[in-house]
């Protein structure tokens, strides 16, 4: 089984959604798996933007590959529930405009 994973931690700032697009395109880039950058970095994009827009925290990014299947997460450090009371660092992206292209991607 092919695994692996990179992670890296990002201030809440508008200049850090560049700087996590950046990482992603490196770790997949490092990983020979440039053909999925542009989606990820898509992702990884819309999901930081409202991680640094609405929660006001730095954030995490986590690059994970198992088995050929990528796997990008976003995680702010905002402790409180979203809307649906699902805890920090479990909330979906229902009605931003990245949306669709979150939910093509998992």
């Amino acid at each position: 089984m092919d695994r692996q994973t990179a992670s890296a931690t990002f201030p809440s700032a508008a200049a850090a959604v560049a700087d996590a697009r950046r990482f992603v395109r490196k770790v997949l880039a490092d990983w020979g798996m440039e053909d999925a950058a542009d989606d990820a970095v898509l992702a990884t994009s819309e999901l930081a933007t409202n991680a640094v827009a609405y929660a006001g925290t730095s954030f995490e990014v986590t690059c994970r590959v198992e088995d050929g299947d990528i796997r990008v997460e976003v995680r702010d450090r905002d402790g409180a529930p979203d809307r649906a009371g699902r805890p920090a660092g479990r909330r979906r992206l229902q009605h931003a405009r990245g949306a669709g292209p979150r939910r093509r991607l998992q």
